[in-house]
């Protein structure tokens, strides 16, 4: 019998280093910021441009709770019953977080979706497409810039 004891991988040295792979995967700093801006003030608008998995989409930021109130509304015009509309549960979730936002103004919290709407869907070689309302993972957008490509062609 041997004295042959169970390989251990070697301990890795306290570094000041970021780690490259989080760094990596997280959310541009800046696009965040701007999404923080647009949440904490209700109403606003501003044409952006998202690169989200090779595909291009452009539209008018809004906070969460503008994008929650819009889908509320598109429930509340599809129900046959008003009072039994999907639309109070979306109403309910823009309210939480539009006092969520309120709540902790200045502190940092992680702000995780971002919220489109007028969004078209440009992909090579096809037609615009039509999105409307869309909200999508900070995470997931690749590159971004301020502006919109104008009204998509007929």
């Amino acid at each position: 019998m041997s004295d042959v004891s169970p390989i251990e991988p070697p301990e890795q040295p306290e570094s000041d280093e970021p780690d490259r792979v989080a760094d990596w995967a997280a959310p541009d700093e800046h696009l965040v910021v701007l999404v923080n801006m647009v949440n904490q003030i209700g109403g606003s608008e501003l044409n952006i441009r998202l690169t989200v998995f090779g595909l291009v989409l452009s539209g008018k930021l809004i906070g969460g709770a503008d994008y929650f109130d819009s889908v509320a509304t598109i429930f509340d015009q599809a129900s046959a019953d008003p009072s039994e509309s999907l639309g109070d549960v979306y109403r309910r979730t823009a309210t939480f977080y539009r006092n969520d936002v309120r709540a902790q103004p200045g502190e940092s919290r992680v702000t995780t979706f971002i919220h489109l709407k007028d969004a078209y869907a440009y992909a090579p070689g096809a037609k615009p497409l039509l999105i409307g309302l869309w909200r999508g993972r900070l995470g997931h957008v690749s590159g971004w810039s301020v502006g919109s490509y104008g009204s998509p062609p007929s």
